[in-house]
């Protein structure tokens, strides 16, 4: 039996089971640009099991193989998900693609995934073009919300290009209220 940990702010926490596999999960996305068209998105997809003592971070790069010297890539956590199986897959989102010349899948259709009942939220099954659509918009929102992500997404044209095509949003966001017309 789990015995809950209480923090001064009164907030309670379940330990982890001993032995909870978490799995780091990272989206190495990319712009793709045929001569005349927009820049399109493409990603790659890998999955690595953490192992101590790697925090989540440091094993996202080493799994895209960035290394820590790297200061013109972007390394950003976008989500997380428990799977029946008992893992925890932790999704890290690496922009630039340090091997632009490695095979892709184009996210020409984006999806994401998510429940039909709010009581159940977890979707039936999650892809990865679900998870590189989910952090793609993601990536979005940022270039919007956070000036760090903003200036670098700003340094890549065909990047920002690109991202202008999505619906900027956070976790969650199926569809985003027009703003404007919400009375203040």
């Amino acid at each position: 039996m789990t015995t809950p940990s209480h923090d001064p702010q009164g907030v309670t926490a379940l330990p982890a089971p001993a032995g909870t596999p978490v799995v780091v999960e990272i989206v190495l996305l990319r712009t793709e640009k045929e001569t005349g068209c927009d820049p399109l998105l493409a990603y790659r997809h890998r999955t690595a099991a953490l192992c101590p003592p790697d925090t989540p971070h440091a094993a996202a790069r080493r799994l895209a193989e960035v290394p820590d010297s790297a200061t013109e890539v972007i390394v950003h956590s976008t989500s997380w998900r428990y799977q029946p199986d008992g893992r925890l897959v932790l999704t890290y989102l690496i922009y630039p693609d340090p091997e632009p010349a490695a095979e892709a899948t184009p996210l020409t259709t984006p999806r994401i995934a998510h429940g039909a009942d709010p009581s159940h939220p977890d979707p039936p099954v999650v892809l990865p073009d679900h998870v590189a659509t989910h952090a793609a918009r993601h990536l979005a929102w940022l270039a919007h919300t956070d000036p760090v992500i903003a200036h670098a997404v700003g340094a890549d044209p065909d990047l920002w290009q690109a991202l202008r095509a999505l619906v900027p949003a956070p976790a969650g966001a199926l569809h985003l209220p027009d703003l404007a017309a919400v009375p203040v």
